[in-house]
């Protein structure tokens, strides 16, 4: 399958895409539906349009006037399908968020030939199928549309400004995995190698992040330096934790679990009505921090580095995840999909918690 061509089947039914005796179905009610990139048919979204002439409409009004529009909640075939309200709330989700910037959203139509996204400006007419069910049960055109979220790029300015910003986290948690084994494996991380280099005389210009990073530690007091250069007397370079630092590592520590304990009982929700721990939820974990008034990006950064801590800052290639900061995607992905509901649902979800 070519990147973009959906070639998705309705098991039981027949689609036909552009067919040929469209023209038979023209005063009849159809069908819009909305899978989610692979997922499949059977757990897409679909609402029915009543108005035969509304096929005329471009996709963007049908999206904004029909399935997108919250007020029409009332007509989902619920008795039939009632996790169909569910299905319309996460496809709300996706368009605030990609409103916010947080995603970029495309449209491709199942089983069109054409690998680009459809363009919302295009007319629903061209682009219908026909729904034939094999026991001869159901025959309706539907415009059968896939929607592909995808998180921006993250791209070199991103990264350097994500890097300015939690750095010296990466850092700090750093010589903290390495202090927690005593301190010959810390002299071991900084008798060689870019922590060194970057302190040498003639600081070598790729290393300027890395340099910068450790001074701001130095200044909050977290690390202790000792350079050859700093006096008359004859010394080795050394770096270590200081007690400061130790104790804002232990903090940091902390801080993480406790988050991950607190908010891990919003990691799958219902909204209609509000519940905790349903299968296939919402994951409302970012939107209760952000409620909670909490630094939720800093927080989130923070479950991604010691999930991965052995990984990311226990490896040898750390200074290549320091560097690069790609890991970050992590942490972009969680942000994107946060969830966005009104302040009722949001101390409703609170107060189950509690």
């Amino acid at each position: 399958m070519q990147p973009g061509v959906f070639k998705k089947e309705l098991p039981g039914a027949d689609l036909d895409f552009q067919p040929a005796d469209r023209d038979a179905y023209e005063n009849d009610a159809w069908d819009i539906r909305i899978s989610i990139d692979t997922g499949p048919l059977e757990e897409a979204y679909y609402c029915t349009v009543d108005d035969p002439k509304a096929k005329d409409l471009t996709i963007q009004q049908l999206l904004d006037r029909y399935a997108l529009n919250p007020e029409r909640r009332d007509r989902l075939d619920i008795a039939e399908y009632p996790e169909l309200p569910f299905l319309l709330d996460e496809l709300l989700q996706y368009r605030d968020n990609a409103s916010r910037g947080l995603i970029e959203l495309e449209y491709y139509v199942n089983h069109n030939p054409d690998p680009q996204p459809v363009s919302l400006r295009q007319k629903a007419r061209s682009y219908l199928s026909a729904c034939s069910y094999q026991d001869q049960s159901h025959d309706y055109l539907v415009l059968d549309l896939v929607l592909v979220a995808k998180v921006p790029e993250f791209n070199e300015a991103a990264r350097m400004e994500k890097q300015r910003l939690y750095g010296d986290l990466f850092i700090l948690l750093l010589l903290g995995h390495h202090d927690h084994g005593g301190a010959d494996p810390v002299k071991k991380l900084t008798a060689e190698g870019p922590i060194r280099a970057c302190y040498e005389t003639a600081t070598r210009q790729e290393m300027w992040q890395l340099r910068q990073t450790l001074d701001k530690l130095e200044m909050l007091g977290y690390i202790d330096v000792t350079r050859p250069y700093d006096s008359f007397e004859k010394a080795s370079f050394s770096l270590a934790l200081s007690d400061a630092g130790r104790t804002e590592v232990l903090r940091l520590r902390e801080e993480t679990e406790e988050a991950c304990q607190r908010y891990e009982v919003f990691d799958s929700v219902s909204i209609s009505p509000c519940a905790l721990g349903v299968p296939d939820g919402f994951d409302a974990r970012v939107q209760m921090m952000e409620y909670d008034g909490v630094d939720y990006e800093r927080l989130v950064f923070l479950l991604v580095l010691l999930e991965d801590e052995d990984l990311l800052i226990g490896g040898q290639d750390w200074y290549e995840q320091f560097i690069g900061f790609e890991f970050f995607e992590k942490v972009q992905s969680a942000l994107a999909y946060m969830t966005h509901f009104d302040r009722d649902i949001v101390e409703g979800l609170r107060e189950l918690a509690q």
